[in-house]
């Protein structure tokens, strides 16, 4: 909780993030963490999060059959499960293709801090991505049709298979049906 204040602080702009949490509090919530880190220093977070939208990088470790679909008082939702041996093969697996693609460095590190991320939690865990609050920002036809985890992995097997077009094509429609999304997180 302490993590997701500071987080949440950083991730709006200086002029608006005092409305939201202040920085008296904010400065309160870093002591206590660095006070928890130093008294237990094999303490860390099992929750990764982040601000109006899902990072693309995070639907690597996915098959789209995991994806379940449920409604709730706050209307539908989504989210995956898979085991946490089944994530890390997948990102291994993901970065084994951009690693001999063409792709940036700064893509492949990105998924890299995800799967190291994972490195420390125990191997028979389950491993969960929620779209949580971040549902409600779409539509329930876009929710009932959003396949994420595929098209992820449709790109990343287009790049394996040298289809740099298709690849191409791929990120640029996921990108844009996310891209709305992460303007939120500027505008708010």
């Amino acid at each position: 909780m302490l993590a997701g204040l500071i987080a949440f602080r950083g991730s709006v702009p200086e002029d608006v993030a005092e409305a939201f949490v202040a920085q008296e509090e904010a400065h309160r919530a870093t002591e206590a963490l660095e006070e928890i880190g130093d008294q237990y220093p094999d303490v860390r977070s099992y929750i990764s999060h982040a601000n109006w939208h899902v990072p693309l990088r995070w639907f690597a470790a996915f098959d789209d059959s995991e994806r379940i679909l449920t409604e709730d008082a706050g209307g539908l939702r989504i989210r995956y499960e898979t085991s946490l041996a089944s994530g890390r093969q997948r990102l291994e697996r993901a970065l084994e293709i951009l690693e001999a693609s063409w792709v940036d460095e700064a893509v492949t590190a990105a998924l890299r801090e995800v799967a190291e991320w994972l490195e420390d939690f125990a191997e028979d865990g389950l491993l969960e991505l929620d779209y949580g609050s971040v549902a409600r920002m779409f539509s329930d036809d876009e929710l009932v049709e959003d396949r994420t985890a595929a098209e992820v992995w449709s790109c990343l097997e287009a790049l394996e298979g040298g289809d740099i077009v298709t690849a191409g094509r791929v990120f640029a429609a996921l990108s844009e049906s996310w891209a709305g999304l992460r303007a939120h997180e500027m505008a708010n």
